[in-house]
């Protein structure tokens, strides 16, 4: 069997890299979070954080507030490069 020409080779590994990078923003690096190193909070973990209680009525508090716009700032980073 013929191997794929070199140029669809870089562009699937191009591509790869890309979506580990989203992946990475989205969900953040497990494998550092397995070993109990400091890692920056992915989306996920803000979005998370920005969640009210279940069957919560309350306000929202300030860092509820703080989360969500720093899920919602760096998730609209993210969408465009899914796109692309």
């Amino acid at each position: 069997m013929a191997s794929p020409p070199a140029k669809l080779r870089e562009d699937t590994v191009k591509a790869q890299r890309e979506l580990d990078a989203i992946n990475l923003a989205l969900r953040g690096d497990s494998i550092w979070r397995a070993h109990n190193e400091g890692t920056p909070a992915s989306i996920a973990e803000h979005a998370g954080a920005a969640s009210p209680g279940r069957g919560s009525v309350a306000r929202p508090t300030r860092t509820v507030q703080e989360q969500y716009q720093i899920a919602f700032d760096e998730l609209s980073v993210q969408i465009p490069k899914i796109g692309s």
